[in-house]
């Protein structure tokens, strides 16, 4: 009787250590597997990741060589700018019925046209200047000799007022002075004229 209960325990006992066991692997073997799934998706993150840098990479080298293309042109642009007002042909000879040919513009013609156009400008938000406080406006990217004395002839002398340009004032500053439409926001003068003021204030 004593044996048969000794013998009993055993096998419970026996039955017992097999299930720890069974169930040590089946945890073991669950681990594994979480294991080995979250390294294939850090591995996956990774290629991702490495992807994505790549892709910057390469648009990083297109926007430099489209910022390159657009000083380019920009500088092309100027120069043809300032070019491309002709300076004054002297009046032909009066013809025998009394009529003369046309005279040629000039540039004081053109600076007196763009003066009368001053009216168009909101200078009670942008405030006014004159030429004692004139600002070197060919430090501006985008602008020319011929440019700044227009924006003169326009009664815009500082950086400050160009700096407190909104969209409806390039507008109507880039039609005053005859400029190509919409090449002042493109050149970002508003921006330009900020850090050039703030450079002078800090002098």
């Amino acid at each position: 009787m004593i044996l048969d209960l000794f013998l009993a325990l055993v096998a419970l006992g026996g039955c017992a250590f097999l299930g720890y066991l069974i169930g040590k692997k089946t945890v073991t073997n669950a681990y594994e597997s979480t294991l080995n799934e979250q390294e294939r998706a850090l591995e996956e993150t990774r290629q991702e990741q490495a992807g994505i840098t790549a892709q910057l990479s390469r648009c990083t080298r297109r926007r430099a060589e489209a910022e390159r293309k657009l000083a380019d042109l920009q500088a092309r642009l100027e120069s043809f700018e300032t070019k491309a007002t002709p300076e004054p042909l002297p009046s032909p000879p009066p013809k025998a019925n009394g009529n003369n040919a046309a005279k040629q513009t000039s540039q004081a013609e053109v600076l007196d046209r763009i003066k009368a156009k001053s009216s168009d400008i909101n200078f009670n938000r942008i405030g006014r200047s004159d030429k004692h406080e004139k600002d070197d406006l060919k430090l501006i990217k985008g602008v020319g000799p011929f440019i700044e004395k227009k924006l003169n002839a326009l009664g815009i002398y500082t950086f400050e007022q160009i700096s407190r340009f909104n969209q409806d004032d390039e507008t109507k500053v880039n039609e005053a002075i005859e400029f190509f439409p919409g090449r002042i926001k493109r050149d970002g003068w508003v921006m330009q004229a900020k850090v050039l003021k703030d450079g002078q204030a800090q002098l």
